[in-house]
């Protein structure tokens, strides 16, 4: 056993008796210690799980851990010493848990000079001893600026490339401690003011993700960066980062820490989706999906590229890729030939598995069937391609949940299927299938007009009613229906049925009196005053003896209320000077009432002048309106809108759109 007077000293000047591990009283620590410099190895790796299972008991510290930090900062510092590595390995462990635990031990100074030891140790002539070292130092918050420095001169001067990974995760785990302000001092000629504080940092670790020679290091850079300070990243941190090790984790934190940066993180998505491996690929599929949905863009190329995934012989990549695509709703249009031969390819059922095809419909174990995300997208794009596999699914004895909208988002593409869907409102008895064909009716319009006699045997409900006055005067035997549902005591439905006589009828004597009295009616703390005054919008100018009502409410305590109000007020007088100041104060608080907003400035033209400013400003917005703003849009479609519609009031304003 190597043994020096002085180290024996440190051991037997302390009173272990009086001390605490995970197990009791210290007695059995000094034998550990004496082992931990035996000449035999055995005996040295049974002290250390003894240390490891006692004095720093699953990472917790003891006062007889503090206790044997001055023999072994003693043991790491003779060279002569066997098995030095592993101690400073302890060593560091120890300081960490002293990180964890800093008000129990605040007042309890760290025994020795450990910090200063480390980084001499940095420069061992083993590359063990500084790789252990390099992760030791590590530890040191409360020295941080000086340590960063003496990294930075380390990682420029090491040659082993395991000691650099090394040093390159020390900087990672040491970056989020670093001063705002410069706080560093000499520690036995190393340090210096270069790495400083935190941007200091943040510059350097830039340039070693940009330009160090080796791609682990380069991803350490990396990877710190997109922990530390992702809202911050520095230019040229996507080619960095495509040529290191990535994490699904870390191409979403990078994804998202690039924020407003659309153009970077298309360059991140479209270089990983050309990748050859397929699991680099998948990477991107959820980062692709959180930009198309959070940010507005050109995103024609991704889409593509998306779709070519569809064909890749991997089928947890093409399902992927499909769920994306889904996603995206009319966006997905540059893929509509690769969703169109994904579908044609599939099986009619699939299972909710991400390694192999949804299918036309996925079967789920414990719900009713949904359709497959590659034949949402497609029927989405209103593409004729998709009716075969939507036919097959609304024939089916048990047709997706979801079949409704799925059947509605085609628009009158889907016409020819209103024979089907006719028979299907026989068949099914009530729930989520038959109520979501009513409504898909609707978004059929007069091609749906053979379905009134089937809807008018069903219970008159909200949404039979607005399905009917969609089809419009086709729909002309359901007005006998309409009158008597304007008596009903539901002030909904009553609404919804002078609204519907209206765009069957074009007559506004009927519906008319209903609205004028349920305005007289209204106060400001009934529900429902905006649909009544949204119903009166619809009726354009024949609701002009209603703008002494309507010019009341543009006062009303709730802002949706006023909006809506300036906007029928708008539609039935044409007086722009009135609802003009309305709808401008209200597009500052309220998100929703800017598409419609956007509209009525249009079909003002110049009059709406004073909104240009507003347009302009939305035009410029980068980020989409999104689900948890005060009346934010919840799809992407809408935005979009959004935005033709300032596009277009710009143009008739006589303003050049951006």
């Amino acid at each position: 056993m190597l043994d020096h007077s002085g180290r024996a000293d440190l051991i037997d000047r302390v009173d272990w008796a009086s001390l605490n591990h995970a197990y009791g009283p210290a007695t059995d620590v000094p034998g550990r210690l004496r082992d931990l410099v035996s000449g035999d190895g055995e005996v040295r790796r049974a002290a250390l799980v003894d240390l490891y299972g006692n004095v720093l008991h699953q990472g917790s510290v003891y006062d007889a851990t503090l206790a044997c930090v001055p023999f072994l900062l003693a043991v790491v510092a003779d060279a002569c010493t066997p098995g030095r590595a592993e101690v400073v390995a302890l060593l560091g462990e120890i300081c960490d848990s002293l990180n964890d635990f800093p008000e129990e031990f605040a007042a309890t100074p760290w025994p020795g000079d450990g910090g200063e030891v480390f980084v001499r140790l940095l420069a061992d002539p083993d590359p063990q001893i500084r790789l252990e070292a390099a992760r030791a130092v590590a530890t040191c918050r409360d020295d941080s600026g000086t340590v960063m420095s003496v990294l930075r001169r380390r990682l420029g001067e090491e040659a082993n490339p395991a000691v650099r990974v090394g040093l390159a995760e020390a900087v990672r785990a040491l970056a989020p401690y670093m001063p705002d302000v410069a706080d560093v001092r000499e520690v036995d000629g190393e340090g210096g003011p270069d790495m400083a504080d935190a941007t200091s940092v943040r510059r350097w670790l830039a340039e070693v993700a940009a330009g160090d020679r080796d791609p682990k290091v380069r991803g350490e850079a990396v990877s710190c960066l997109v922990e530390w300070v992702p809202e911050s990243l520095p230019a040229g941190v996507v080619p960095a980062a495509l040529g290191v090790e990535l994490t699904e984790w870390l191409v979403e934190r990078l994804s998202d820490g690039l924020g407003d940066r659309v153009a970077e993180r298309l360059e991140l998505i479209t270089a990983l989706l050309r990748d050859p491996d397929p699991g680099r690929r998948l990477m991107v599929m959820e980062p692709a999906a959180a930009l198309v949905d959070g940010w507005r863009g050109d995103y024609r190329r991704l889409a593509a590229l998306l779709g070519t995934q569809l064909s890749h012989p991997d089928p947890q990549l093409a399902a992927a890729a499909a769920v994306t695509l889904h996603s995206f709703g009319r966006l997905a249009a540059p893929a509509a030939d690769d969703l169109a031969a994904y579908v044609a390819a599939g099986p009619r059922e699939g299972r909710p598995r991400l390694d192999q095809h949804f299918g036309w419909i996925t079967v789920w174990p414990d719900h009713p069937p949904m359709t497959g995300y590659a034949l949402v997208a497609l029927a989405g794009l209103r593409d004729e391609r998709a009716l075969p596999a939507v036919r097959w699914a609304l024939e089916r004895e048990d047709p997706p949940k979801d079949i409704g909208r799925v059947l509605g988002s085609m628009g009158p593409v889907a016409a020819g299927l209103v024979p089907v869907v006719r028979r299907r409102l026989h068949d099914l008895a009530g729930g989520e299938q038959r109520a979501g064909l009513v409504r898909a009716l609707g978004e059929f319009g007069e091609a749906a007009a053979a379905a009134v006699p089937e809807l008018l045997a069903l219970p008159g409900d909200l949404d039979v009613v607005t399905t009917l006055g969609r089809i419009g005067p086709s729909a002309q035997p359901a007005v006998p229906a309409l009158r008597r549902a304007l008596e009903s005591d539901d002030p909904h439905l009553a609404v919804a049925a002078a609204t519907a006589l209206w765009r069957i009828e074009q007559d506004a004597g009927r519906a008319l009196p209903l609205l004028a009295r349920h305005l007289a009616e209204a106060d400001h703390d009934r529900p429902g005053v905006a649909t009544v005054v949204a119903a009166v919008a619809e009726l354009g100018p024949a609701a002009a003896p209603l703008a002494g009502r309507l010019r009341e409410w543009l006062d009303a305590r709730s802002p949706d209320v006023r909006w809506r109000a300036a906007v029928a007020l708008w539609r039935a007088t044409a007086d722009a000077r009135s609802a003009l100041p309305v709808l401008l104060d209200a597009w500052e608080g309220h998100v929703a009432c800017r598409l419609p907003a956007a509209r009525v400035f249009a079909e003002m033209g110049a009059a709406a002048g004073a909104a240009v400013p507003a347009l302009r400003a939305e035009q410029a917005r980068i980020r989409r309106h999104q689900p948890g703003q005060e009346g934010g849009t919840d799809t992407i479609a809408p935005d979009e809108d959004l935005r033709a519609a300032c596009a277009d009031a710009l143009r008739r304003i006589g303003e050049t759109a951006p």
